[in-house]
């Protein structure tokens, strides 16, 4: 049954005719741009909604079909965001019985929040998720009063990168609160790990709902620019995408008018890498489905660079296919040192007509592009991942065995059920993989994970784990996972005792000695979860002392490890101190990827 849950979903095009939408065989038609969408369980009362920019101003054209269970007497609609944040409630006080609700019966006039995916819930009475107690001895000092600005809105995405080139860790936050578009913030980092709110001196004002973003070199002047993949709450019929050009001393300026395309594209994850033969990166998009393509394709789009950050959509190198993407990476999975390209897919989606008879399917297992030589991509999932359906959202790469092959961790929503099945798909090295999650992490713990991020915390030479966790609507204790010789184990009780609403996270080294700390971006509130969340942003401080290098005890912080990523997105183990150092004079290479010189700030760079 659970299975069932997961992988059924529906998608109703309300008011669309037939014969728009055509089978695969009868070859594929782009949608028009009006059209409701409601993604539903047809065996539960809880779904995924689509709403689109159009669907904001007009409500009434957002159809949402569910089945009232006979027990629900006094239904409450409750909508969260892919973090878990509840955004909507709404009590049904119409007839409980199976149907369509238009949007207009729960929002009103307008839909106040953002362009994107929504989970939504039946009950039977007010919310009021459990909220477990925090415990344990730390292995990191939680610094957040001392050493970050009062910032306290939630970042959708947060990278530790060096903007200004001092080699330092700065952050960058792109913020979503789902309900008003607010100006994307930048940390900046003193030396000593304490960092200051720069935004109004560095960046350009600007209101978005950022989804994503991504850090990289994007003009080849050597410094660090930043791509965000946002929405900005219109309902103008294009992207709301952003290229920030950085000058040198960390001060960006608005480009995307002149170096990005004009596209119907609503961008939800981004990554970069060198897709083509050349030696400018390029950009990998996942978007909402339908709305820069036809609706029965893979949501997923690639932007090449001319040389000098100007970009251009050209799609010709990807697979015709059918995979309902919400996450997409560039990484060299086969070790062939080629970019290839892995998808996290939210489960399998039925396309019906008005009527509700089926018409077509967007799978939803997580899948994986392998590049050829001649630069096209074939899909090549069925033979190199299980057959797997996950509500999954986004993936993490790492090297979890130091065999030199990328490994991946795939992060589920577990909203049906209120548990995440987030699975460890281990190489073979070359680049077959195996589910090793039973055999590699503890059991499941009841989670909503909404991040995480590898590093060697314990300095061992392996790459552990720590993730950020929820309750639906409400705060949660978070997890960490130590590695040893690819097997983990729960440390979580060591973790700050702190339960917070987190919504993302990123690691680096923030004041350069020898370990990897942690940021947190925490959400301000849960709309209606009745327990004041509130804290800012949080700051953890490695003190753990370090276990050593391969089974050499005591070697001090400057001899330890730390896992950085390369250029095409992959995570390698780069010694520092003697060893090998991610900076301006150093090289390194990704798994089988030729090594080239890592930009200053690279260590935070998503996996």
């Amino acid at each position: 049954m659970r299975k069932f849950l997961l992988s059924v979903h529906r998608i109703l095009l309300a008011g669309m005719p037939l014969l728009a939408i055509l089978p695969p065989a009868a070859g594929l038609l782009a949608m028009p741009a009006e059209r409701s969408s409601s993604f539903t369980s047809p065996a539960s009362s809880a779904g995924i909604i689509l709403i689109t920019p159009l669907q904001r101003e007009n409500p009434a054209a957002l159809k949402i079909r569910f089945p009232l269970p006979e027990t629900v007497s006094h239904p409450l609609f409750l909508l969260f965001s892919h973090t878990g944040k509840k955004v909507w409630e709404k009590p049904l006080d119409f007839a409980a019985s199976s149907g369509d609700v238009s949007g207009e019966q729960i929002f009103g006039g307008r839909i106040p929040l953002a362009a994107g995916y929504y989970f939504y819930q039946i009950r039977d009475s007010e919310f009021s998720p459990e909220f477990p107690a925090p415990f344990g001895q730390p292995y990191f000092n939680e610094v957040s009063q001392t050493h970050l600005p009062g910032d306290s809105l939630p970042a959708a995405f947060t990278e530790f990168v060096d903007v200004t080139g001092d080699s330092l860790p700065d952050i960058i936050l792109g913020i979503n609160t789902f309900t008003t578009p607010e100006q994307p913030q930048v940390f900046i980092n003193d030396g000593s790990g304490h960092f200051s709110n720069e935004t109004a001196a560095r960046f350009p004002s600007l209101q978005l709902f950022v989804n994503d973003l991504a850090v990289f070199d994007a003009d080849s002047d050597g410094d660090l620019d930043i791509y965000l993949a946002a929405d900005d709450a219109s309902s103008a019929a294009l992207n709301a995408d952003k290229l920030l050009l950085n000058d040198g001393q960390g001060f960006f300026t608005d480009v995307s008018f002149t170096h990005l395309p004009q596209t119907p594209a609503i961008y939800y994850n981004a990554d970069w890498g060198f897709i083509n033969d050349d030696a400018f990166p390029d950009l990998l998009l996942t978007a909402l489905p339908g709305f820069a393509g036809p609706l029965l394709q893979t949501p997923l789009f690639v932007l090449l660079n001319d040389g000098s950050g100007h970009f251009f959509e050209d799609n010709t190198a990807l697979p015709l296919t059918q995979y309902f993407a919400v996450d997409a990476l560039l990484t060299d999975v086969n070790g062939d040192s080629l970019p290839d390209i892995v998808l996290a897919c939210l489960g399998d989606f039925i396309i019906t007509d008005p009527q509700g008879n089926p018409i077509d399917t967007l799978s939803g297992r997580n899948a994986v592009f392998i590049q050829n030589s001649d630069g096209t991509f074939g899909d090549e999932t069925a033979a190199r991942m299980p057959e797997i359906v996950r509500t999954s959202k986004l993936l993490k790469t790492t090297d979890i065995n130091n065999d030199g092959a990328v490994d991946l961790y795939s992060i589920d929503v577990g909203f049906f059920v209120e548990e995440a099945l987030n699975v460890l798909y281990v190489n073979n090295g070359g680049g077959y993989f195996s589910d090793e999650t039973a055999l590699r992490l503890p059991p499941e713990t009841v989670i909503w994970n909404n991040d995480a991020e590898f590093a060697d915390f314990d300095r061992n030479g392996s790459a552990d784990l720590f993730m950020i966790n929820v309750v639906v609507g409400g705060p949660a204790p978070d997890f960490l996972y130590f590695n040893s010789g690819g097997f983990f184990s729960d440390e979580s009780a060591h973790l700050p005792p702190i339960n917070d609403f987190n919504v993302s996270t990123a690691v680096a080294d923030m004041e350069r000695d020898g370990d990897a700390d942690i940021f947190i971006s925490v959400a301000p509130e849960s709309l209606g979860a009745g327990v004041p969340i509130g804290l800012p942003d949080l700051l953890y401080e490695n003190v753990l002392p370090p276990v050593g290098i391969a089974g050499e005890p005591g070697l001090q912080p400057e001899q330890s490890a730390l896992f950085f990523p390369n250029g095409a997105g992959s995570t390698q183990l780069c010694r520092i101190g003697g060893l090998q150092l991610p900076g301006p004079e150093n090289t390194y290479p990704g798994a089988g990827a030729p090594a080239r010189r890592a930009l200053p700030g690279e260590m935070g760079r998503e996996g």
